[in-house]
């Protein structure tokens, strides 16, 4: 964390963080990632409140206690900074949205790869549009971007563009 060394057990827990966020939302599709956070949140009110003897042990709960309430209202505060007005069936889309957005409406991915500049300047000017880095705009443009697209939601919304 200092100095560019993070410990071994926080890569542990940050591990097991989102792999438990990524079954917690797997398996309970409408869920959220603060959701999941209120969960472990109150497993940990629960866990305080009952099972917690040992005087080190209650100081380490009550440091993940509230690292975890400040994570959630990170997690909040970024949603509802993003979000204002700009939802799709109530849920902000995601960066392939975003971009399968941009060029069905602005034919983006042609107009840029026109441009006679480096494939890293295409790159840049993708992530500078899109406000994201030069990787994930690579990723993008190449169709390797991993994250998922909401087809039904996202042409349901180009169709109202349409009209």
């Amino acid at each position: 964390m200092e100095n560019g060394y993070t410990p071994s057990w926080f890569k542990i827990e940050e591990e097991n963080y989102f792999y438990g966020l990524q079954s917690y939302l797997k398996n309970n599709p409408n869920k959220h990632e603060t959701d999941f956070i209120n969960s472990k949140i109150k497993s940990l009110e629960d866990t305080l409140k009952t099972k917690v003897d040992d005087n080190k042990k209650r100081v380490e709960f009550r440091l993940a206690y509230y690292l975890l309430k400040r994570s959630h209202l990170e997690v909040i505060n970024k949603k509802e900074g993003r979000s204002k007005g700009v939802t799709i069936d109530g849920r902000i889309p995601n960066l392939s949205e975003r971009y399968q957005i941009a060029d069905s409406v602005l034919d983006i991915d042609s107009l840029i790869r026109k441009l006679n500049v480096s494939d890293k300047k295409k790159y840049q000017l993708v992530a500078i549009i899109l406000g994201c880095d030069e990787t994930n705009a690579r990723h993008l443009m190449n169709g390797k971007y991993p994250g998922k697209v909401r087809e039904s939601e996202i042409n349901n919304y180009l169709q109202t563009l349409k009209k």
